[in-house]
C-alpha cells in the first residue's frame, strides 16, 4: 500500500481536477456570450439554476446552462447539488472571469506589438449610453509572424479632462500599465480636434514630446468628410442637401413610409431600396447612400407626397406639398444629380481609406487619382453637365412637372443667391452650381491632404518614380530621413546611402526581370531582404505603420453600441473593457485551462491550483 501522505496528496489531486472540471462548463459558457455579445444577466440572477423557471427572466447565462444541464448529468448534479456559496454561477464570478479574459488577452495583443520593431496608436472619442466620454485606444503595426499590416483594438478609457495635456497623459499612462514599449512608437493618428492635433497643447504635442519620432497624422477619412462638407456649402448644393435631410424627416413614420413602399411596388423600379436613408453630417458613406436613394427613388417619393398632399391631415399635406414643388424643382434635381456624379468618383476613396491594409503612400496617390478625375471633369465641364442637364429634363418630365427648365430671376443687384447673366439654363447652372462646386472640392481635397504629402516628402525617396537612377534630391531626401529616425538605424550615413543604392538596384532588377515595381509601402516590405538592407527595412516598416485613418476606433465604437445599451448603461468599465476584448478578438480568446490558472491565484471556496 501507498503511505498515508502519499494517499492524502493523490486523493487533493482528484478533487482539484474534478473541481476544474466542474468550474469548466460554467467559464464556457460565460466565454460564449461574451463573444457572441449576449448579455449575461437578468432580472432573477440568484437560485437554483436546474430548476424550472419562473416568471422573471434569470438572464442568458443562466438559460444557456440550464439548457446545457439536461443533456449532461453531471453538470445537472453540480447545479443542484453544491452549496448555494460554492457554484460558482454568482455574478461576483462572471466579473472575475470576464475581467481574466480582459488581462489575458491584453497579454496576447501587448506581446505582439511588442514584438514588432515600431508600432502606431489610433485614439478616438464617444460618449457611451450612460454619458461618459469613452476614449478608444487602438494600436497599428506589422505582425511579425506574417508581415500583415495589423490594427488591433486595446481598450476604452473613460475619460474627464478634454484638454490635450490630460488626453496625452491619459495616453501614455494606459499604454504604460500594459507594459506597452513606448520607445517604439512612431505614429499618431486622430482626427483634426484643435485638443488632440494642435501644435502647441494638442494631444499629438505632447506625445512628442516624450518621443520626438510619433509623426502625427490626420485622419484620411476625416480629411475627405471636411473636404466634402466644406465643398457642398454652394448655395444650390447646401440647399439640395438640407431638402433630403427634411424629405428624409419627413416620410421616417409608419404611416407615412406605407405610402412610399406601396409606390415603389406600384411602379416596380429597378432599385432594390425600399426608403431613403438619413442624411449623416459625420458619416460621409450615410451621406452618399442618402443621396443615391433619392435619385433611384426620385419617381415614388413625388408619387408618395403628391398622395400625402391630399390627406385631409392639414399638417401632413402642407408639408408634403412644399416638398413636392421642391424635389419638382429644376434647380434642386441639377443639384441632387451634380452630387450624385462628384459622389460616384469619391466613393471608392472613402471605402478604401476604411480598410486596414492601406499604407499613406497608397491613401495619398488614391486622393490625387481622385482629384485628377476632377481636374478631367472640370475641363469638360460643357460636355459632362450637358449630360447631367439632359437627365434633369428627364427626371422632371417622369414625374409630369410642369416647372420647365428656365433661368431664376435675375435683378441688378443681388446679395442672397447666385446671379450670373447667362443666355440659357444650361449655361446658368453650370456656371452657378457644377463648375463651383467641383472647384471647391478640388481645393478642398488638396487643402486637406498637403499634410500628409509633407509627412511622405522623406519617405518618397524610398519608392522613387525612376528605380534606375539615384538621383541628388533623392539622396537629398533620404539623408534627411536618416537624421530624423538616426535612433532606429545603427549604422553610419555612407553605409546607409550603400544600402539605399543596393536597393535601388534591386528594384531595376525586378523591373528588368519583367516584374512590378512596389508602388506601395506594404508591397516594398514583402519585396526588401531584412538581412541584406536592414535599415532599409526599417524605414519601410515605419511608413507602413504611420496611421490612414481611425477607421478601427469607428469600428470599435460600433461594438460599444452594442454592449452597453439603455438596459446596461450601468456597466463597470473594468467588465466593458473586457466583454469588448471578447467581442472584437474572438480569435485571442483565452483557453479554459489559462482562465482557471489565473483564478487559481486567489484562494477559493474549491481548490483549483493545479
Amino acid at each position: 500500500m501507498k503511505p498515508v501522505d502519499e494517499q492524502v496528496d493523490s486523493a487533493a489531486s482528484r478533487r482539484k481536477l474534478e473541481n476544474r472540471k466542474n468550474i469548466t462548463p460554467i467559464i464556457e459558457t460565460i466565454l460564449f456570450c461574451g463573444n457572441q455579445g449576449l448579455a449575461l444577466r437578468g432580472h432573477k440572477d440568484s437560485g437554483i439554476i436546474a430548476e424550472q423557471p419562473g416568471e422573471e427572466n434569470d438572464g442568458n447565462f443562466r438559460a444557456l446552462l440550464r439548457f446545457r444541464s439536461k443533456n449532461d448529468s453531471t453538470l445537472k448534479n453540480i447545479l443542484e447539488s453544491s452549496r448555494k456559496n460554492a457554484q460558482y454561477t454568482s455574478p461576483r464570478f462572471q466579473n472575475e472571469v470576464i475581467e481574466v479574459c480582459n488581462i489575458l488577452i491584453l497579454q496576447k495583443l501587448v506581446s505582439k506589438i511588442n514584438d514588432a520593431t515600431c508600432f502606431s496608436i489610433l485614439a478616438d472619442e464617444t460618449t457611451d449610453i450612460a454619458g461618459i466620454e469613452q476614449l478608444s485606444l487602438c494600436v497599428r503595426y506589422v505582425d511579425k509572424e506574417n508581415f500583415n499590416i495589423t490594427e488591433q483594438f486595446l481598450q476604452f478609457i473613460p475619460v474627464h479632462d478634454l484638454t490635450g495635456k490630460a488626453i496625452a497623459t491619459t495616453i501614455l499612462d494606459q499604454l504604460q500599465s500594459m507594459k506597452v514599449d513606448i520607445k517604439k512608437l512612431r505614429g499618431q493618428g486622430y482626427d483634426g480636434a484643435a485638443s488632440m492635433s494642435g501644435k502647441i497643447n494638442g494631444v499629438q504635442a505632447h506625445v512628442r514630446s516624450i518621443v520626438p519620432s510619433a509623426l502625427y497624422v490626420h485622419c484620411s477619412a476625416h480629411s475627405l468628410n471636411l473636404a466634402v462638407s466644406n465643398a457642398c456649402e454652394i448655395t444650390g448644393i447646401r440647399n439640395c442637401l438640407g431638402t433630403i435631410k427634411t424629405l428624409y424627416d419627413f416620410l421616417n413614420t409608419p404611416k407615412r413610409q406605407y405610402v412610399l413602399s406601396s409606390a415603389i411596388e406600384e411602379m416596380e423600379t429597378s432599385s432594390k431600396r425600399e426608403k431613403i436613408k438619413q442624411l449623416c453630417a459625420t458619416r460621409w458613406m450615410e451621406r452618399y447612400d442618402s443621396v443615391t436613394a433619392v435619385v433611384e427613388l426620385f419617381e415614388p417619393i413625388a408619387e408618395t407626397l403628391q398622395k400625402i398632399s391630399e390627406w385631409k391631415d392639414k399638417e401632413s399635406a402642407t408639408q408634403a406639398n412644399s416638398l413636392l414643388c421642391t424635389v419638382s424643382n429644376c434647380q434642386f434635381v441639377i443639384s441632387l444629380l451634380c452630387i450624385y456624379k462628384v459622389f460616384t468618383i469619391t466613393i471608392h476613396l472613402c471605402r478604401y481609406l476604411q480598410k486596414t491594409s492601406i499604407d499613406l503612400i497608397e491613401a495619398v496617390s488614391l486622393a490625387e487619382d481622385v482629384i485628377k478625375d476632377l481636374k478631367l471633369m472640370r475641363e469638360n465641364a460643357t460636355e459632362t453637365f450637358s449630360e447631367i442637364f439632359s437627365s434633369s429634363s428627364l427626371m422632371l418630365t417622369s414625374i409630369g412637372s410642369s416647372t420647365s427648365m428656365q433661368i431664376p430671376r435675375i435683378t441688378g443687384r443681388q446679395k442672397n443667391r447666385d446671379n450670373f447673366p447667362s443666355s440659357t439654363p444650361e449655361t446658368y447652372f453650370r456656371v452657378s452650381v457644377f463648375i463651383p462646386f467641383i472647384e471647391n472640392f478640388i481645393t478642398q481635397l488638396n487643402l486637406r491632404f498637403v499634410s500628409h504629402r509633407d509627412i511622405l516628402k522623406g519617405f518618397q525617396c524610398l519608392l522613387p518614380a525612376d528605380p534606375f537612377i539615384c538621383q541628388p534630391s533623392n539622396i537629398k531626401a533620404f539623408e534627411a530621413l536618416v537624421e530624423f529616425y538616426a535612433g532606429d538605424l545603427d549604422t553610419c550615413k555612407e553605409s546607409l546611402k550603400s544600402e539605399l543604392k543596393l536597393w535601388y538596384k534591386r528594384l531595376k532588377r525586378i523591373s528588368e526581370d519583367g516584374g512590378s515595381v512596389p508602388k506601395t509601402a506594404a508591397d516594398a516590405l514583402g519585396m526588401c531582404n531584412k538581412d541584406i538592407t536592414p535599415n532599409i527595412f526599417k524605414l519601410l516598416e515605419i511608413l507602413v505603420v504611420l496611421p490612414v485613418s481611425t477607421s478601427a476606433n469607428e469600428r470599435s465604437f460600433s461594438t460599444l453600441r452594442r454592449l452597453k445599451t439603455y438596459l446596461r448603461n450601468s456597466t463597470g468599465n473594468n467588465r466593458m473593457n473586457g466583454l469588448a476584448l471578447l467581442s472584437i478578438h474572438r480569435k485571442f480568446t483565452p483557453a479554459v485551462e489559462d482562465i482557471l490558472n489565473e483564478l487559481a491565484k486567489k484562494p477559493r471556496r474549491l481548490d483549483i491550483t493545479v
